[in-house]
Order: structure tokens, then sequence, then C-alpha cells
């Protein structure tokens, strides 16, 4: 049985035709449906490269993985010329597919349900973020968005969530308007993957002098994860004469931006741009060495930044957005723009160690509910439950 899979995902393909992903689309992500699928057509933009740097790529090499290639694209001005295109390729992209999983409110998922030609296929969404906190969009344009998800939503045979209840209740699917009703059926799984080795033991103390908080987002593309929020947090803190240094994961077109105004605050010596990391335990050993989280995004699904954070015993500090508030205490969570609440919030963390091997406890205390057995199984069930429904 052969699964069209799709969401917003960026791919390089070498000379050789192999190919390569930043994050999360390597073998480990389709693996999660091929122990249920016997295959799966993957939409993602693809851009073709002379070579890949392989410290920095994960290379997918399952032969069941079949990538369905879109035009490189970026923001709306690209939608529109690559659209001739785009809507050749989402009007077949079901061809030869018995079911499909839209990963949403993604663009490209939203394109391929609206244009891809009605087949009597079973449909199912994931529903892994909120496009009615989506910020760096008009208003308009967030209010189409809402009306698609929601409409995916109420086609869809199934739908999973990556939150418990936040966006359930802001997004409701007909197997939770219509409890009982066997047409439908529902799960709730994050899209993390976190190993039982990920968790670590909580943390009583700092570990030194230096106290180091941590901002982790893959892409750089515009300030919506809060990076000029976390530059002012750290001017604020060096002012009160605390000991605290910033590194940033990630990188993109969006890092010269951060770098001049961390420059313009002069706090740039107390910064470091780590940059993107593709391997897992290099990644949490990474997040592992630094002593608070900080995460002031302006939109979010379930942010495994947060999880990841908690696993590693980093009292965490992050924006009241989406399924964040299922994670942390509403007393550590602000706006996303409240330099002078996360301020307030890391300088008692550090002040007072009790409140941080509390938070640190009950962290991993949280953590514990993302492991890959735990969310394995209902990922599975869920994936079963579509499959068993698509067979003619």
């Amino acid at each position: 049985m052969k699964l069209l899979l799709v969401d917003n995902a960026h791919l390089f393909k070498d000379v050789s035709g192999c190919y390569y992903t930043p994050s999360i689309y390597n073998d480990d992500f389709f693996q999660r449906y091929l122990s249920v699928f016997d295959s799966v057509r993957f939409v993602a933009k693809v851009r073709k490269v002379n070579e890949v740097d392989c410290q920095k790529m994960l290379k997918i090499t399952d032969s069941r993985v079949e990538i369905l290639e879109l035009p490189w694209f970026r923001g709306f001005s690209g939608l529109i010329k690559t659209f001739p295109k785009l809507f050749g390729i989402f009007r077949n992209c079901a061809q030869g597919c018995d079911c499909a999983i839209f990963r949403i409110a993604q663009v490209e998922s939203i394109l391929a349900f609206l244009l891809m030609k009605r087949r009597s296929i079973q449909i199912a969404a994931e529903v892994v973020n909120d496009p009615g906190a989506f910020s760096n969009i008009g208003v308009f344009v967030r209010m189409l968005l809402v009306y698609l998800h929601k409409r995916i939503i109420r086609s869809s045979v199934g739908v999973s969530y990556v939150t418990k209840w936040y966006l359930q209740q802001k997004y409701p699917c007909n197997a939770i308007k219509f409890r009982g009703n066997p047409d439908y059926f529902t799960s709730e799984y994050s899209s993390i993957s976190l190993l039982e080795s990920d968790i670590t033991a909580p943390r009583s103390r700092f570990s030194n002098d230096r106290i180091v908080l941590v901002h982790s987002a893959n892409h750089f593309v515009d300030d919506s994860k809060g990076h000029k929020v976390v530059i002012d947090v750290l001017y604020n803190l060096r002012s009160k004469g605390l000991p605290i240094y910033v590194k940033f994961i990630g990188d993109g077109l969006a890092r010269a931006q951060f770098e001049e105004y961390a420059k313009e605050k002069e706090v740039s010596v107390y910064i470091k741009f780590v940059g993107k990391i593709s391997n897992h335990v290099t990644y949490m050993n990474e997040m592992r060495s630094a002593d608070i989280c900080i995460f002031p995004s302006m939109s979010e699904g379930l942010p495994r930044v947060v999880i990841e954070a908690l696993a590693n015993g980093l009292p965490t500090v992050a924006s009241r957005v989406g399924g964040t508030v299922e994670l942390i205490e509403d007393k550590w969570l602000f706006e996303p723009s409240d330099v002078e609440g996360f301020s307030n919030a890391i300088e008692r963390i550090v002040k007072d160690e009790t409140i941080y091997a509390e938070l640190s406890r009950k962290g991993i205390i949280m953590a514990r509910e993302f492991v890959e057995p735990v969310l394995k199984e209902r990922r599975t069930a869920f994936y079963n439950e579509l499959m068993k429904r698509s067979i003619k």
C-alpha cells in the first residue's frame, strides 16, 4: 500500500541523484510511516546542488521513499512564480497512491488538497501547527489559511494532533464533534523523536559561574522565533551584573540581522552562533551543555525544542503560544515580546537554586511523556486505522 505524504519540506539533491535534508526528514522520520505502509511518496521542494556538506545534512537512503519534486520557492511571490508548475505536479500527485496524509497547516498540503484530482482515496491530517497564530503574514492570508485548515480537517477520515487538547479545542475534527461515530478516528502524538537515552538526570545547581541560555530554531528566516527578544533579555541581565551568555542553535538568512542587532546592543561578545546541527546526539549534547532554555516564539504547534530542553533537565521559559501551555507552568510563560517578563523569570531561576532544581525535576517528568516507545504506539495505531480504511 502506497501513502502520499505532503509537508513543508526542503530537500537538496546532489549530482548523483541522492537526496539530503538539513533536519527532520531523514530515514527515521519515514520509518514511522513505512512501519505500516509499503512505500511513501513524499512531496517536497528540491534544490539541486553540486555538492553536499554531509556534516550538516542527513541522507535519505530508504528505497521505499519516492520524492515527488516541487520547484524551490519561498514566500508568496515565489509561490505565484512557480504556480503553473505546481499546478501540474499537485494535480497528479495522488496517482498510484492508496491514501494520503497532509501535515497541516502547510502551504504544500493545502495546495495538494485543493488541486489533486479527486480519487476515492482516504485522506488523513496530522495537525502540527496553528495557522491562526501565524504572525508573519497578513490578516487576510491568515484567515484564509485558517479556513482551509478547518476544511482539510473536516474532509479527513482521521486527524491527529501534536497537542493533547490545545489544537483540538481550536480545530475539532469530526471524531471529536461526533464522538462515537465509527466513520472517523483521531489521536494525539508529537512529531518529536525522543529516545530514552536522551532523558538526563535532574539538575540541582549550575555547573559553573558562566550561565548559558540556549535558543534553538532550525531556520533563521525571520524573527518569528524571538531571537531579538533573547538578545534584549541578555542585555537586561548583563546590565544587572549576572554572568549570562547565549548560544543560538540553527542558521539562515536572518543570522546577519541578529548579529548586527547584538552589536547594536553591545552584547556580541556574550553570544555564540552554533549553526545547524543535523546529528541528533551532537544536537542533544549541545543543548545539554547549556543551563536554561529560552524560547519566545511568536507561534507554535507543540515546540520540539521545549521538549528537548526539558529532557535535558533545562529549566525553560517560553512564550504563551500553542501547545507550549501544555508543557510549562503558566508562571514561566510570557507574551512573545515581554522582555521584562523573561528577564525577571530567568533572574529568579538564577538566584534561587531551589527553583532551578524543581523546574529541572518537573521538566524531566514532562519529557518522559514524549519518549519514542510511547509516541510510536499511538502513531502506528493511527496509520494502521488509515490503512484498514483504505483497503479496497
